[in-house]
């Protein structure tokens, strides 16, 4: 499972997604950033914190930092895929911003009415073409998207080895911070470790401690950039036994050090850069 660990950057990444007779990946994988994909051709399956949607031309999905996600269905299909971080967010929303302003971040799958899919299309072109005004355009498709979370799908729950999955993964990302060894892990959710370690990395193609390790460094960088707290109150938050230790790990997830990290993001958000890219 890819980990797509770019917490370091403050950009807005978008992609046209043209598949042609493509191969369904077969683990589930996860971001450190969010994803937001519009689907414009084709159907698709896409399986989202414990449910699955059937989506259509028109629909967007919203995948938030650490979830598990993987999607089936038609091997032919059309897309736009918008990747961005806390980090970018942060830079222009505050935390109670982000809260108030943008509901679509907290909804699974919208559909969309004809000339709202159409403005999003121009306006990720636009995000292209001038990417010095990139947040501007993307704020609007936020807006837009926000304004039509009355149109959210519901999805259906999973079965068999996908939902004992999603049992796994619903309790670690709510209680990451809280778990210190997996002998404890297995002992909440009533299964063997040797069980978990094999199930955990034959669905996802990684281990157990990786993910839960992800979930902590990701919550770890919204503290740093988002709050005045001491590297040593962070490292416990997160659920690290020492400093020390959690020093070590951030800088094998991230490239550099917490304190490191937080000068950057200090300095980035102070010059206010403007640095989103696009391929």
């Amino acid at each position: 499972m890819d980990a797509v660990h770019s917490l370091l950057g403050s950009c807005l990444l978008v992609n046209d997604d043209v598949k042609r007779d493509s191969t369904d990946l077969p683990y589930y994988h996860y971001h450190d950033v969010y994803e937001i994909y519009l689907l414009l051709t084709g159907t698709r399956y896409m399986i989202i914190d414990g449910n699955v949607f059937e989506t259509n031309g028109g629909d967007v999905a919203i995948i938030r930092p650490g979830e598990l996600h993987r999607s089936y269905g038609d091997a032919s299909y059309d897309g736009i895929c918008f990747n961005f971080s806390n980090n970018y967010l942060s830079r222009y929303y505050t935390p109670e911003a982000k809260s108030a302003l943008l509901k679509c971040l907290h909804t699974k799958i919208i559909s969309l009415p004809e000339d709202i899919v159409t403005e999003i299309v121009r306006l990720s072109a636009a995000c292209r073409q001038r990417p010095e005004l990139g947040f501007a355009y993307f704020s609007t498709i936020l807006g837009l998207l926000s304004s039509q979370t009355a149109t959210r799908k519901a999805g259906s729950p999973l079965s068999g080895n996908n939902k004992e999955l999603a049992k796994i993964t619903s309790y670690i990302g709510s209680h990451y911070a809280e778990i210190r060894n997996l002998d404890e892990l297995c002992s909440k959710l009533f299964i063997s470790k040797g069980y978990l370690c094999s199930f955990f990395k034959k669905h996802t193609g990684e281990t157990v401690i990786h993910y839960i390790n992800s979930l902590k460094i990701q919550h770890a960088c919204v503290l740093l950039s988002d709050t005045d707290k001491s590297i040593g109150m962070i490292a416990d938050e997160c659920g690290f036994e020492s400093t020390a230790y959690f020093n070590r790990v951030f800088k094998s997830y991230v490239g550099s050090t917490p304190g490191a990290f937080r000068k950057s993001r200090i300095l980035t958000q102070g010059t206010r850069l403007y640095t989103e890219t696009s391929e």
